[in-house]
């Protein structure tokens, strides 16, 4: 039977993983700081179970091994993040979850910024470059690659914006949270994808306006 002490460092370790992750998902770090948090989260991980291996091989040697399911408790637990494998709409079940919740907590954040980016108020990056603009420590952390955002301009002053959920600089494939008003858009995208001049993947609709995919690195529409 595995002590109280095991069970405890299986489930503080699980719990530490699973924070990061979600730290991970809401915080957009930089690419230097996603690599040391994943790199330490892992090796954390790793050594509880491979500390629970030698010990549970130490108490086996010892008192013999007992019939049951009880001393793999530990390792059940352990077993949990394994939990960010299983597919749910071509990604994890926690990573669909986690979206679903970022888009409910900062849509509002995310609709001031796009009125104040229709109406004039954010001006772009780079004159040279009016698809591209950061947003300002007002509207808090509401996109990666430092809050950037881009934004399309189409007919009948119709405006498309996209949030982008994960880092540029460390995903091949950046998702993205979409806002468009163009009834032409999502029909637009899914041409391109389905040509070859695009690097769009499906979009799912989260709501009135607003959908959810992923464009590949360096693609920017014409």
């Amino acid at each position: 039977m595995p002590r109280p002490r095991e069970l405890h460092v299986a489930s503080i370790t699980v719990l530490i993983f699973y924070l990061s992750y979600v730290a991970l998902y809401f915080a957009r770090f930089s690419f230097y700081e996603i690599v040391i948090l994943i790199s330490l989260v892992v090796l954390l991980w790793g050594v509880v179970i491979v500390g629970l291996i030698f010990m549970r091989l130490l108490q086996w040697r010892r008192y013999g091994r007992r019939k049951g399911w009880r001393e793999w408790r530990p390792f059940v637990i352990l077993a949990l993040p394994l939990l960010l494998l299983i597919p749910c709409q071509k990604q994890s079940c926690v990573t669909t979850l986690l979206q679903q919740i970022d888009f409910t907590l900062y849509r509002e954040a995310r609709e001031a910024a796009i009125e104040a980016i229709r109406e004039g108020e954010l001006p772009p990056d780079d004159p040279a470059h009016p698809n591209y603009i950061t947003l300002p420590e007002r509207y808090g952390n509401l996109s990666g690659n430092d809050n950037k955002v881009t934004v399309t301009r189409g007919p009948n002053h119709t405006l498309t914006v996209d949030f982008f959920i994960s880092n540029r600089e460390f995903d091949v494939y950046t998702r993205s949270f979409c806002y468009t008003d163009d009834p032409d858009e999502m029909a637009t995208r899914e041409h391109m994808r389905q040509e070859g001049s695009g690097s769009y993947f499906p979009m799912q609709k989260f709501a009135d306006h607003w959908y959810s995919g992923e464009a590949k690195h360096g693609y920017d529409r014409p």
